[in-house]
C-alpha cells in the first residue's frame, strides 16, 4: 500500500476510531479500511480509542433524558442521583447549546444511526462481493451526508 499523506492518515485514524466507538473490533475495522489488524491496534493504543468509545456513549439526547428523569424523581420525592449543584451545572450546560446546535446534533446522531445500520449489515455478510458492494454504497451515502452536514454547519453555526 502506498504511503498515506498526513491528512489521509488522520482521516483514516478518525474513521477507525469512529468505527471502534460504534463497537466494531479491530479485525473488522482492519478489513473495512484495508489495513492490518496490528496497525489498527496500534492506532487504538496511540489515540486512546477506548476513551473515545466512553465519551461517544453520551449524547445530547441522553443528557436531556437524564435531566428529565432527575426532575421526575425529585417531583416524586425521591432522592436524585445527582447533587443539586451537579443538576444545575448540567442544565446550564444544556441551555447554552442553542436549539440550532441541538437540531444539528440530532441530525448527526440520526446520520450515525444510518451509518451504523449499514456497517452492521456489512459485518453480517459472508460474501466478500456483497460486502464490497454494500460498503461502496455506504461510502457514497457518507460522502453525501458529510456534504449536507457541512453545509448545515456553515449555515447554522
Amino acid at each position: 500500500m502506498a504511503r498515506l499523506s498526513e491528512q489521509e492518515r488522520t482521516t483514516k485514524i478518525n474513521y477507525a476510531k469512529k468505527l471502534f466507538t460504534k463497537g466494531f473490533d479491530t479485525a473488522t475495522i482492519a478489513d473495512i479500511l484495508g489495513f492490518s489488524k496490528r496497525t489498527i491496534e496500534n492506532w487504538a493504543k496511540e489515540f486512546d480509542f477506548e476513551q473515545a468509545k466512553r465519551a461517544a456513549s453520551i449524547s445530547i439526547s441522553e443528557i436531556r433524558n437524564e435531566i428529565l428523569n432527575t426532575y421526575e424523581a425529585m417531583k416524586k420525592g425521591e432522592k436524585p442521583k445527582m447533587s443539586p449543584d451537579q443538576i444545575s451545572k448540567l442544565v446550564a450546560s444544556f441551555e447554552k447549546i442553542s436549539i440550532t446546535q441541538k437540531s444539528l446534533t440530532w441530525i448527526i446522531e440520526a446520520y450515525e444511526l444510518l451509518t451504523d445500520s449499514f456497517l452492521n449489515d456489512i459485518q453480517r455478510l459472508k460474501d466478500d462481493k456483497q460486502k464490497e458492494k454494500k460498503y461502496n454504497i455506504l461510502k457514497m451515502v457518507r460522502l453525501q451526508c458529510d456534504k449536507v452536514i457541512s453545509q448545515l454547519q456553515k449555515q447554522l453555526l
